[in-house]
């Protein structure tokens, strides 16, 4: 996943210049003049909804982990079984830098967070986790949303293995999970939630093709029935090609 330095309203600053060009009907060359001007200008504020959607798997258990004496003694036992125990270190562990390569001893102990409502329990962060920790105990910027997944009810073991129960389609296939956080349907799906909103909020936009804007290629979570993502780079809009002298298809603007 690659960082993004510039702001959002840099970002969409720099969005803006390829869509003065194709949203205008006047000749290219007005449309280039008028780049500089509307550049310039002061984005006013707005709202958005940024999805961070990282492909691959989780080992959740070890990203946020229950730490009252009960839960982490549970943890502990089914994390360390041999031959490869696992379990990550009691909070307050000092990490030991001549540990194995890979072996927990080498992270030091869990980090602690204090949740608002821990309801008598008590939690903690991966180790290599401690901006997260300071974005959720110090600047109340990160809220955690346990037990959430692509299920359709609460299944235990014994209903997973009841033909009645409801069930995901093709669950533990990792394609089809992505597209359905993403659809609410399996791979296959073309229209997702974030274009779905999309939809019943771009005419609440000035200009509607900012409505969905994605840095990461096609996604399917923002795609629409009426909206189409407006794809850009980690580095704005994709620029039309110039010549020698930075001219646009040889206009002198």
């Amino acid at each position: 996943m690659s960082t993004m330095n510039a702001s959002r309203r840099l970002f969409l600053r720099h969005a803006g210049l390829m869509s003065a060009i194709g949203a205008a009907g006047g000749p290219l060359a007005l449309n280039l003049a008028a780049i500089g001007t509307a550049s310039a200008q002061a984005a006013a504020d707005y709202k958005a909804i940024v999805c961070l959607f990282l492909f691959g798997g989780n080992d959740s258990i070890n990203m946020v982990l229950p730490t009252d004496a009960a839960s982490f003694a549970n943890y502990t036992t089914l994390r360390n079984q041999a031959p490869d125990p696992i379990a990550l270190l009691a909070a307050g562990t000092a990490a030991n830098a001549g540990a194995a390569n890979g072996s927990p001893a080498r992270l030091g102990g869990v980090l602690p967070i204090a949740p608002a409502n821990a309801q008598g329990r008590s939690f903690a962060l991966h180790p290599a986790m401690g901006a997260l920790q300071a974005m959720f105990d110090t600047d109340k910027r990160l809220a955690i949303l346990p037990n959430v997944g692509t299920l359709i009810l609460p299944t235990n073991k014994t209903q997973y293995a009841t033909a009645s129960h409801p069930k995901p389609v093709n669950l533990f296939s990792h394609n089809d999970q992505q597209n359905t956080w993403q659809s609410f349907h399996p791979e296959g799906a073309t229209v997702g939630w974030g274009g779905r909103m999309g939809d019943l909020l771009a005419s609440m936009n000035s200009r509607t093709v900012f409505t969905s804007i994605t840095a990461g290629g096609n996604a399917v979570w923002l795609s629409g029935n009426e909206v189409r993502q407006y794809q850009v780079t980690s580095n704005g809009a994709i620029r039309l090609g110039t010549n020698a002298s930075g001219q646009v298809y040889g206009s002198a603007a």
